[in-house]
């Protein structure tokens, strides 16, 4: 898991990456998701049916739109 994952990671590869319960890891993402939400912050944790993966906040997709459609010239 060096360097990041492009693609929504398990609970289950998580608590065997860590060497925790599942239930653990479960506890401790849901509780990091609504901090960010309540704190506003640029993304959101969220799970879907292949795992966790982080995602642009939603006020903040006309921003990253825009950076990666006219960002990436610069």
């Amino acid at each position: 898991m060096a360097g990041g994952a492009d693609e929504p990671v398990s609970s289950a590869v998580l608590s065997d990456f860590l060497g925790c319960e599942e239930n653990d890891v479960i506890s401790e993402l849901t509780r990091l998701s609504r901090e960010y939400v309540a704190h506003q912050r640029g993304f959101d944790l969220r799970q879907n049916a292949d795992g966790w993966r982080f995602y642009t906040a939603a006020a903040c997709s006309d921003v990253m739109t825009r950076w990666a459609r006219d960002g990436q010239r610069a």
